[in-house]
């Protein structure tokens, strides 16, 4: 029956993955032994299932029953989603780290144990941490929050749970596969990092007088700094987003209109950064002829840099709008 199914499912999917095809077992059992007396005594299966729904109790609470430890400061429901941002973010953070590291042995290869080692110790005493700290305070905060419907129930006056108040079991045609918030957070990590930070290691590389590398960067450094606030709160709120897809793993009207209104909010940011001459590097064709990169008639390659920001936006329109399609047709296809 429909409604059993959603019971067993609203309390399977709040438990550890492990755990999950044992207890489907053993609730459906429990469940089926408790009908067949309540049909015994006469009455009828649709009535027997609510009755016995009801005094099974609140999904949450019988959920907390098998794990064995109600009381928590991060939620047992968000265990997986937690172990697999950490692993996502530590992931990042070495290949951030890592790239940094490759750019800098390039540019000065002489000291490369020298970069090695320095990224070594970032990694170990200052990324890492903060990356575990930050994720961990987020992940409380949505607990103690009560983010799961503890404690949202108890200070919004919602009625006491019912049968009624299920989730539907997730279609497989609207199921989220865990490879897509995984790599999202790689990227939006990866892409916030690298451009924040180093933004002026993006341009043109060439051969520096006495050896060596330099380059000639296609951004302001200052200019892109001045957005980092926007960068990060775009981060933020996508690894947010990500989260509750690797939580629910299934697309539905209300995670498919947030996971659009964060998109669209970080389309128009980007087109209002990129549009911003201050974000460009104003001498980028002049550092190009100092080093004999162009010659002195360059007004073809200045016309070019000077009017690429043009296609920031038919560009950025374009992802958004594929982004729209894509997403409307998983959530809402039969």
């Amino acid at each position: 029956m429909e409604l059993i199914d959603r019971y067993v499912y609203a309390v399977a999917h709040r438990l550890p993955e492990r755990q999950r095809k044992e207890i489907e077992r053993e609730l459906r059992g429990l469940i089926e032994d408790m009908l067949e007396e309540r049909e015994g005594n006469g009455e009828s299966r649709k009535d027997a299932v609510e009755t016995v729904l009801r005094e099974l109790g609140d999904p949450r609470e019988l959920a907390d029953k098998y794990r064995g430890r109600p009381k928590y400061l991060l939620a047992p429901e968000f265990t997986d989603a937690y172990i697999a941002v950490l692993k996502v973010v530590a992931g990042s953070i070495g290949l951030v780290l890592g790239i940094v590291f490759v750019i800098e042995s390039v540019l000065d290869p002489w000291n490369i144990l020298d970069h090695f080692v320095d990224g070594i110790v970032s990694f170990i005493t200052v990324a890492m941490p903060q990356g575990f700290a930050w994720l961990t305070a987020v992940f409380m905060a949505l607990s103690l929050a009560g983010v799961d419907g503890k404690k949202w129930d108890e200070y919004s006056g919602k009625e006491p749970w019912s049968p009624s108040q299920l989730p539907e079991v997730p279609d497989e045609k609207r199921r989220i596969p865990l490879s897509d918030p995984i790599s999202s957070v790689v990227f939006i990590i990866f892409f916030t990092a690298l451009f924040v930070l180093f933004s002026d290691k993006f341009g043109i590389y060439l051969q520096a007088e006495g050896g060596g590398r330099t380059v000639v960067p296609f951004f302001s450094e200052e200019g892109i700094r001045q957005y980092a606030w926007g960068f990060v709160a775009v981060a933020a709120a996508t690894i947010l987003l990500n989260v509750w897809k690797l939580r629910g793993r299934r697309w539905t009207p209300r995670l498919a209109w947030t996971h659009l209104a964060i998109q669209t909010l970080a389309s128009v940011f980007l087109v209002f950064v990129f549009m911003d001459n201050t974000v460009y590097n104003p001498t980028f064709v002049d550092q190009l002829l100092q080093l004999d990169f162009l010659k002195e008639n360059s007004d073809g390659v200045r016309f070019w840099t000077e009017s690429a920001k043009l296609w920031v936006v038919p560009a950025v329109a374009l992802g958004l709008v594929v982004d729209v399609v894509q997403t409307l047709y998983k959530t809402y296809r039969k």
